[in-house]
């Protein structure tokens, strides 16, 4: 998210963020990636096993995620705008 924002010009503390939260946010991502690459005829029950996470907290991090890129997508709208002159 920070290497985005910084390839449109846009100044990381113009996102306001908690870059630990985005940290957190990214790693629970990543894992629900591998978990949908179960493969449910393991012979292993433990091959199938999925941790456990609330909707609530899902979806704060959903919202959380489309509220940054929402900044973003404004900061590097207002930076183009001002190179058309």
């Amino acid at each position: 998210m920070f290497r985005a924002a910084k390839a449109l010009g846009v100044p990381e503390r113009s996102l306001e963020v908690d870059a630990k939260r985005m940290k957190n946010i990214f790693a629970v991502r990543n894992q629900t990636i591998h978990e949908i690459d179960i493969h449910l005829d393991a012979k292993d029950k433990q091959a199938r096993k999925r941790r456990s996470r609330t909707i609530d907290g899902m979806n704060d991090d959903a919202d959380c995620l489309l509220r940054v890129g929402r900044r973003v997508i404004g900061a590097a709208e207002e930076n183009l705008r001002g190179w058309r002159g």
